[in-house]
């Protein structure tokens, strides 16, 4: 019922390109599927409980989150994909309030892009989180700035 038809094809990419990528709006679906499924195997779900269900049935390399759903709220599923697995990382893209941005970075978030932001600023940062070359260097970064 959640889930987009579209995402049930046959994984053709290797495990270490998929993104779960969850909205509740259709056309939102769809565009960021555009902008990131040239690189990577965007799997889609409309809410919470069918974000849940397929994280917990499938590996993926990053969660890409919306703003709100219909079956509960985004602080709750970004809480609820760091327990189940805590090594991948949370990106949010959508339009929220500056309260709830610093609740989502406490909560995991790994990073925010605002839904304004241009589609090669979205492709950007979902290149930082996925690609091992940018985990290393992010990782030798932050050890240099301790």
């Amino acid at each position: 019922m959640g889930r987009d038809n579209a995402t049930h094809t046959p994984v053709t990419r290797s495990s270490n390109r998929r993104i779960l990528h969850v909205d509740d709006d259709p056309v939102t679906r769809e565009a960021v599927r555009g902008i990131l499924s040239a690189e990577h195997e965007v799997i889609s779900a409309r809410g919470l409980t069918d974000a849940l269900d397929l994280a917990k049935a499938g590996k993926f390399v990053l969660y890409l989150l919306g703003g709100m759903f219909r079956d509960g709220s985004s602080l709750e599923l970004c809480y609820e994909l760091r327990v189940l697995d805590p090594k991948v990382p949370v990106l949010f893209h959508s339009f929220l309030p500056n309260d709830l941005r610093q609740r989502l970075v406490l909560a995991g978030a790994a990073e925010i892009v605002d839904k304004s932001a241009s589609a090669a600023a979205l492709g950007d940062a979902v290149r930082r989180h996925v690609d091992p070359a940018s985990q290393s260097q992010r990782r030798r970064t932050a050890s240099t700035a301790r």
